[in-house]
């Protein structure tokens, strides 16, 4: 289980239930991996591998309930999307399954249409969350790359100030403070001061409000 590729993760007791969402995932090429326990999904499961769980809520041992709320209140970082499966009419769980991070519920007897519906949005929503956590890694490793002042003057810039208020604040030449900005730049590798805005505050290292 190393793969980065989309996979459907299924947990559930019943071998048919099991087979079934196998075959159903596999109808529209996605890799399926079936596991009978909470135990055994945790056993083999790295945090890296993407795509979505498909997790019944009545296991022997660990329930779906109680796997959903250890791995998304745990230490252990854990992305993927869950759709919990529960028993017709059973609302209490359901509610209790969204509250704990689940990403949508689906009820038993399976809808086959529904469930392929709801795993392909669980699917590009991992997707496009990994695409970001991704981006905002790589802005990271080239923010880490500037030296303090060059740091400095980059909060700056974000603010909307100019170089003429940044060597103000900063007690130093218009000059400098203009060669910081280049180097920023290059080092950012980005086109514009409004790319860099862009680029930070999706790090989260400043936000819209300051």
């Amino acid at each position: 289980m190393t793969s980065n590729k989309s996979t459907v993760f299924v947990i559930d007791d019943e071998e048919a239930i099991r087979e079934a969402v196998r075959w159903l995932m596999e109808s529209i090429h996605l890799p399926t991996e079936c596991f009978s326990s909470a135990e055994a999904f945790l056993e083999k499961y790295q945090a890296t591998q993407a795509g979505c769980l498909v997790l019944d809520n009545n296991l022997p041992e660990l329930s779906g309930l109680e796997l959903l709320q250890q791995i998304k209140q745990g230490e252990k970082p854990f992305a993927l999307p869950v759709i919990m499966m529960t028993g017709q009419g059973d609302i209490a769980t359901a509610v209790n399954a969204m509250k704990s991070g689940a990403f949508d519920f689906i009820e038993k007897p399976l809808n086959e249409k529904l469930l392929l519906d709801r795993v392909k949005q669980a699917v590009a929503y991992d997707t496009e969350i990994r695409r970001e956590l991704n981006e905002r890694d790589s802005v990271m490793k080239k923010v880490n790359t500037l030296t303090p002042r060059e740091h400095q003057v980059m909060l700056k810039l974000v603010e909307g100030k100019s170089s003429k208020v940044i060597a103000r604040e900063l007690d130093i030449s218009h000059k400098t403070v203009e060669i910081h900005r280049g180097r920023i730049m290059e080092k950012m590798d980005a086109a514009s001061v409004v790319e860099l805005v862009r680029m930070i505050i999706g790090t989260g290292i400043v936000t819209i409000n300051q």
